[in-house]
């Protein structure tokens, strides 16, 4: 029997609805000889593929002539596969173009074919002296036992039970395993590890004496400290292996029994006339899929190893500390686990399978968890556990950890490796690791505990990053966070000490900074039994959610941010909080409510709350139950570059793998499927890339793609680069055309450009002023007045009354992309008016609002003085508290109600006696400049409440008096500074 060489093309349909939990295919081909083939036992080609295509092909494969074959494909999903599908038999056909070899035309090759296979099968099939592949014509069965007849974990059986071996060294055996192989791997009971070889050892059976049920021509193996030992399903006993025997498979287990079968001996046996004219060919073929098969195990290995230094990398570098509702997350206990969800069509995972789907925005809800489960969300989700803090996200992984302790030992540390097999030290109290106080080793993808029985300042050094949970016997349970040269913490640290013990973090206002890493602990609050530690400015978000009533929270900013605080279902707006001036020299902290988690809820107790910023913030808060802690969100410019980074990036790469890399001494290329050479780097440094649209050439003389022509279309927009310069077209046919003489516009059909104005500069100056620029060219000058004073009155004294000096003004207002309102006017300038009002209070949620002011209004302001609630806190102590939130508006004669600010007021003073039940603060005075003209109220109002409140003191307006109104030339220009 002749073989040909084919690329088969496989194609199919899906109409699976769970395209999300859908990974990709397998895809396979089987012979039909006994009827009874399967693809995990008998497939002559196997490959996987992606979800996006339902299509696959074979390229190059070595198939029987006119044998019917089979093709079979089968559904990944995450955490299991679905069942097989086969389509219709087939056969492959010799057309007389692929042919590789008849028995006639072999048969010159025969007398050297035996001997060059069996060199070769000596040279490359063998593990620790015993020789790996054979023909076994029997399928080998797991967890089958009794000739398949019935299950039982850990138990091999086959079938046919009699039949043939072939060594590889040409020996013939007979084949005769009625009953079944004891591999030692059954579920509950596996001793010297979770593997074995399945071992031809028929030559000689005398060597194991010990094997049970009498069966023992096959032999589960095992190599260890350079000696061979088979399993008699209660203990390894040594043998000393012949040249008859042969490894046939390798199997896996777990407690559920063997769970993997990789199989090394060939199923269909050959005649001898039959497999001595293949013999040739099979060398060949053998070596290339030898060579084949490790080049890719190689990559596959390579891809691993890169995704998960990648990953550790960019985790160690702090890249993506902030993404903490959209890190993967692992349970570092068993319990319940509570969570908010940020956005509509939400799915929650555990381990891979799917336990919360469609959850709409805004929803709450919990999961059970065991420890070391792992929960991914496809949308922000914040997270956290029955102890209050939040669920360990796997980007807080970091070298080094560290806290300090002055109360509830004994601690036990949770630790976990996400990245790989690490070796963790700890130290107590010093940095030298040279003598650690203890060493414990992590395996990749576990949970294991720490116990430490003292008290102070506790180190962690690990050779990969991890991410580690600390629980006091009776409280103080933290997430242990990052060390970081900058971080932010509301409380007074009981501990800021840097991890070399060279000194202690600088404080300015909540925001902690060294030379060196740190980390910062605080021990209690005043309520409750817990401790926190600062979160590394890396850390920080721009978008938090809390799933729980607060009772009140602290944020901080060290850049010019603005923050809104939502709440309830519904986003009901709490707060603004304006931090433009907030930087490392001027950090900015807010705290509103009660800091300790007990006392009168927020908002009437509404929740969720959501808080977003324009820059990342630092954000604490209690528990429902007193649990002090930082809240983990995620930062929106890096949502999309991390969830792409965290996406099943391995499968990925190895389904996109379409060509050959070819590397020797004198070049690197690429080669495609079609034997075509796409990319080629020679020793001069030459780079030339060859595509089906044309070629690319960088060199010397320096880059010449398509002979001097770029060209890219995408989505109906082009970018064209030739001689004549860059032209970018629109899809609907408009172009500019950049080129050495400017760059100018054209609609679509017309040959008449429109000039582009090089620079754009608008200001005001006063009269004399000399404007410097360093233009390229001569510019065109307009100039208008904006404001100049026509008339400055003095009466007969010489006193000057600012009442009555008049002043020309032009301006524009209510610009938009729609349109503007031009001014030009004489006037007699206003002065401000002020109105003094009989202390006017707000003590609960309540407003003032102003008389109207008078026509041509444009300033407002209004004045308040805080008022403090009395406070007794001891026999001679007082205190003084005020705690509310404010908004300043002004509306409108149109009824529109304008928000000047919303703030929160918040503090203490303390009295060694009483001063009465109120205590005035300093005027607070706000001023509204700069308004369109119109007739205003102003209106103060205290929307949330905790104690004390204000008193509005006075407002005052300042209104033009129109003297006459005229023409305004304007000039617009779109674009510019």
């Amino acid at each position: 029997m002749s073989k040909v060489m084919k690329n088969i093309e496989v194609t199919w349909e899906w109409s699976g609805t769970d395209k999300y939990a859908l990974k990709g295919f397998n895809v396979a081909l089987t012979p039909n000889e006994l009827g009874n083939e399967h693809p995990n036992n008998d497939a002559v080609a196997f490959s996987k593929t992606g979800k996006e295509k339902f299509e696959h092909r074979f390229y190059n494969l070595m198939l029987d002539k006119d044998i019917n074959y089979t093709a079979w494909v089968q559904p990944i999903f995450e955490g299991k596969d679905g069942d097989w599908l086969s389509a219709n038999g087939w056969k492959a056909i010799d057309d007389g173009t692929n042919t590789i070899e008849s028995i006639s035309g072999s048969q010159a090759k025969a007398n050297t074919a035996e001997s060059n296979a069996k060199n070769y099968s000596d040279s490359n099939s063998m593990i620790d002296g015993i020789a790996v592949g054979g023909i076994l014509k029997s399928d080998i069965k797991i967890n089958r036992v009794w000739a398949d007849t019935s299950d039982n974990e850990g138990e091999v059986s086959y079938n046919p039970s009699n039949s043939v071996f072939i060594h590889p060294n040409g020996s013939k055996f007979t084949f005769n395993m009625f009953k079944h192989t004891e591999t030692g791997l059954e579920g509950g009971y596996i001793h010297g590890g979770n593997w074995r070889y399945l071992a031809f050892v028929g030559s000689d059976t005398s060597r194991f004496q010990n094997a049970t049920d009498g069966d023992n021509q096959i032999m589960s193996i095992f190599y260890q400290s350079g000696k061979w030992y088979y399993d008699d399903n209660s203990s390894l006993n040594q043998f000393t292996p012949n040249e008859n025997d042969c490894i046939i498979a390798k199997i896996e287990g777990d407690s559920s029994g063997i769970t993997k079968l990789t199989r090394y001996a060939l199923r269909n046996a050959e005649t001898e006339e039959g497999s001595q004219a293949k013999a040739n060919a099979a060398q060949s073929n053998a070596e290339n899929y030898a060579e084949n098969q490790a080049n890719n195990a190689k990559n596959h290995a390579d891809t691993v190893a890169n995704l998960a230094e990648e990953r550790a990398t960019r985790t160690a570098t702090n890249q993506y500390q902030s993404m903490g509702a959209l890190s993967p997350r692992v349970a570092m206990r068993s319990g319940v686990i509570t969570y908010v969800v940020y956005e509509d069509n939400t799915v929650i995972k555990k381990n891979n399978t799917v336990v919360k789907s469609e959850l709409a925005k805004n929803s709450t809800g919990t999961i059970s968890v065991n420890t070391g489960d792992i929960l991914t969300t496809n949308n922000p989700v914040g997270m956290r556990g029955t102890l209050g803090y939040s669920t360990a996200p796997l980007c807080l992984a970091s070298y080094e950890k560290m806290f300090y302790s002055d109360r509830f030992a004994n601690h036990t540390i949770y630790l976990y490796a996400p990245y790989g097999d690490t070796e963790i030290k700890y130290k107590l109290g010093s940095y030298n690791f040279t003598n650690p106080n203890q060493i414990l080793t992590v395996s990749q993808g576990t949970v294991r505990r720490m116990t430490l029985t003292a008290e102070g300042l506790h180190r962690f050094k690990a050779d990969m990053p991890i991410v580690a949970v600390k629980v006091g016997n009776g409280g103080d349970q933290v997430l242990l966070m990052p060390l970081a040269k900058e971080v932010l913490m509301s409380a007074n640290p009981d501990n800021s000490r840097l991890f070399d013990g060279s000194g202690i973090a600088t404080n300015n206002n909540g925001y902690y900074s060294a030379d060196n890493i740190f980390s910062t602990t605080a021990i209690g609050d005043g309520s409750g039994s817990d401790s926190e530690q600062g979160v590394p400015y890396t850390a920080c978000a721009d978008t938090y959610m809390i799933d729980h009533a607060i009772t009140g929270y602290t944020v901080i900013a060290i850049e010019p941010c603005e923050i809104k605080v939502t709440a309830g279902t519904g986003g009901a707006e709490y707060a603004i909080h304006n931090f433009s001036d907030a930087s490392r020299d001027n950090p900015k902290q807010f705290h509103i409510g009660e800091s300790t988690g007990s006392g009168t809820t927020l908002f009437s107790g509404k929740a969720p709350w959501r808080f977003t910023g324009t820059a990342p913030f630092y954000l604490r808060t209690n528990t429902p139950n007193a649990r002090e802690y930082p809240v983990l969100g995620y930062r929106q410019n890096l949502r999309s570059i991390y969830q792409d980074s965290t996406a099943d990036a391995t499968s990925q790469a190895i389904n996109e793998i379409h060509s050959q890399i070819e590397l020797t001494p004198t070049h690197l290329r690429a080669i495609d499927r079609a034997g075509n050479e796409t990319i080629k780097v020679d020793s001069i440094g030459k780079l030339s890339a060859n595509t089906a649209n044309g070629n690319v050439n960088l060199d010397g003389a320096g880059l010449t793609v398509n002979n001097g022509k770029i060209d890219v279309n995408t989505a109906g927009n082009s970018v064209n680069i030739n001689n004549q310069g860059i032209k970018i077209t629109e899809s609907g046919g408009d172009y500019s055309l950049l080129s050495g003489s400017g760059i100018d516009f054209y609609k679509n059909g017309s040959q008449v450009p429109s000039k582009y104005a090089r620079r754009v500069i608008a200001g005001i100056a006063t009269d004399g002023t000399y404007i410097n620029l360093n233009f390229d060219k001569t510019p065109k000058v307009i100039t208008s007045i904006k404001s100049l004073r026509s008339y400055t009155y003095q009466d007969g004294s010489g006193v000057r009354h600012d009442d009555k000096n008049q002043s020309y003004i032009s301006y524009a207002s209510e610009v938009t992309k729609n349109g503007f309102r031009v001014h030009g006017k004489s006037i007699i300038e206003g002065v401000p008016e002020y109105h003094d009002i009989a202390d006017y209070g707000l003590s609960s949620v309540e407003a003032w609002v102003s008389n109207n002011t008078k026509p041509y209004t444009n300033q407002l302001s209004v004045t308040f003085i805080p008022k403090y609630k009395l406070t007794l806190i001891s026999s001679y102590h007082y205190e003084y508290t005020a705690s509310f939130f404010y908004a300043v508006e002004y509306i409108s004669s149109d009824g529109v109600v304008h928000t000047y600010t919303m703030d929160g007021f918040y503090d203490t003073k303390k009295q060694p006696y009483s001063q009465g039940d109120f205590k005035a603060g300093d005027p607070i005075t706000f001023t509204m400049s700069d308004l369109p003209e119109d007739t205003y109220k102003i209106r103060v109002r205290i929307y949330d409440f905790t104690l004390g409140g204000l008193v509005v003191t006075k407002w005052s307006a300042v209104n033009n008096k129109r003297i006459a109104t005229g023409e305004v030339n304007y000039i617009i220009v779109e674009g510019g500074e």
